[in-house]
């Protein structure tokens, strides 16, 4: 279950390209913060991967301004 988990996270990661967005933004502040949330999520939630990805997205909506 856990090697499930890294590979769903992994695949979230790269696959969607977050990253590669946030990096793009001249204003990466807010992607920052975002991504400082959902570790922190993470960190405080093992195996709450769902609820942190919908934080995670949300925050992103915000930064985009949708």
């Amino acid at each position: 279950m856990k090697r499930f988990m890294l590979v769903f996270a992994a695949i979230f990661t790269l696959g969607l390209g977050f990253g590669a967005h946030a990096s793009a933004e001249p204003e990466n502040a807010c992607y920052a913060t975002c991504q400082e949330l959902r570790s922190d999520c993470l960190d405080q939630n093992p195996n709450g991967f769902v609820l942190c990805a919908r934080i995670y997205r949300a925050c992103l909506a915000d930064c985009d301004g949708v």
